[in-house]
C-alpha cells in the first residue's frame, strides 16, 4: 500500500525507525534527465535531528537513508522525502512510499512506461518531420529534372 506523505514529514510519525520502500522515476521535460531517478529500494526512516552536521532537509522533519548490503543505514545515502522543484512555500514532489516491495516496483515500472510513452511519441513526431523535409527534396529534385 502507498503510504501517505502527511504520515511521515511529523515530528511523531508512527514510520520513523522504519523500513520502506520508496521509489521515484520522473521526467517532467523530456528533453532534460529525470527531476529524480530513485530505483526501488529499502529505506529507513528517519527524524531530521540524526542529520549530520550541515546536512539539511527542508519541508520535512524526517528523511531517507539508504542502506547497505548488510542492510544498516549508510551514512553517504541520506535522501529527501521531497525533490529540489520546490520554492519556498510550495514543496517539491515527494518520493512514492510503499509498505510492500511489489508494489514499489510495479509504480516504478508504471512511471518508466509514461516516459517511454512521451519518448514514443517523440520519435513518430521527429520520424515525420524528417520525413516531409525528404519528400520536399524529391519534389525539387523531380521539378528540375
Amino acid at each position: 500500500m502507498e503510504i501517505e506523505i502527511k504520515d511521515l514529514i511529523d515530528d511523531d510519525s508512527p514510520f520513523i525507525g522504519k523500513k520502506l520502500w520508496i521509489s521515484d522515476f520522473r521526467r517532467e521535460d523530456i528533453d532534460k534527465k529525470p527531476n529524480r531517478h530513485i530505483r526501488p529500494q529499502l529505506a529507513l526512516l528517519r527524524h531530521n535531528d540524526e542529520l549530520p552536521a550541515r546536512k539539511s532537509i527542508y519541508y520535512s522533519n524526517t528523511h531517507f537513508v539508504g542502506l547497505n548490503k548488510k542492510g544498516e543505514a549508510a551514512k553517504s545515502k541520506i535522501m529527501s522525502i521531497f525533490d529540489n522543484t520546490g520554492y519556498r512555500w510550495r514543496t517539491g514532489t515527494p518520493v512514492k512510499i510503499f509498505d510492500s516491495e511489489q508494489e514499489c516496483r510495479a509504480s516504478y515500472v508504471a512511471q518508466a512506461k509514461e516516459i517511454i510513452v512521451e519518448l514514443d511519441e517523440r520519435i513518430l513526431s521527429a520520424a515525420k518531420h524528417w520525413q516531409a523535409e525528404k519528400n520536399e527534396v524529391n519534389s525539387e529534385i523531380e521539378q528540375n529534372k
